[in-house]
């Protein structure tokens, strides 16, 4: 009688164990359904991300191009009675020329107001007049919503040379010469083009300094 309480006793034991063990198969076999159905929707969240930036970054370039298909080549009135640019204030900066000859470069801003300049045009002055030859499209320009930077243009320096060809982005300090330059370009007059360089050993008079 004492024998066959013992063995059932062990029975018991054992079903218990593999009941237990079963358990902790399924258990195991769950978590491993988790991690993977974790993995391909942090890989399609990662997706959808370079997808939107994409988009973003095709719909700038597609603004871009449209504005210079319809601009380029303009004189100056066009753009003062032609929108975007005909709601926004026009103000402009000359590039030293060579005195020789009888054509000349400018910098024209669009400005929204006083703070927010939304276009920059790279004007050449010929016999038949002022002509657009590029555009730099600054609606979208990230570093520009904070408003400690500032874009300067004339007022550029490359090492201690004076040089009116650069547009910068600069954070604003309380000091003579701003030398946190965030961004830069150049309106290249070999080229004809405006295009983004180094900021290295870029600066910018600061003209407000001491008033």
């Amino acid at each position: 009688m004492e024998l066959l309480l013992v063995v059932n006793g062990k029975l018991e034991i054992l079903k218990k164990m593999k009941n237990t063990i079963f358990y902790i198969v399924i258990i195991l076999f769950l978590s491993a359904c988790k991690v993977e159905n974790k993995s391909p929707i942090k890989t399609v969240s990662k997706v959808a991300n370079i997808d939107l930036i994409e988009k973003k970054t095709i719909t700038k370039t597609k603004v871009n191009d449209t504005l210079k298909k319809h601009f380029l080549g303009k004189k100056l009135n066009y753009f003062k009675n032609t929108p975007p640019f005909s709601s926004l204030d026009f103000g402009s900066v000359g590039i030293h020329t060579n005195p020789d000859n009888n054509i000349n470069y400018s910098l024209g801003h669009f400005n929204l107001n006083s703070e927010k300049v939304e276009y920059i045009v790279f004007f050449k002055r010929t016999k038949e007049g002022k002509v657009a030859i590029d555009i730099l499209n600054l609606v979208m320009e990230k570093k520009l919503e904070i408003e400690k930077n500032r874009l300067n243009t004339f007022f550029c320096y490359k090492g201690r040379k004076n040089d009116q060809e650069i547009i910068a982005i600069a954070e604003y300090e309380e000091k003579e010469f701003l030398t946190k330059i965030l961004k830069a370009w150049r309106a290249d007059r070999k080229t004809e083009k405006i295009i983004e360089i180094p900021v290295d050993g870029i600066k910018v008079e600061n003209i407000d300094y001491g008033l």
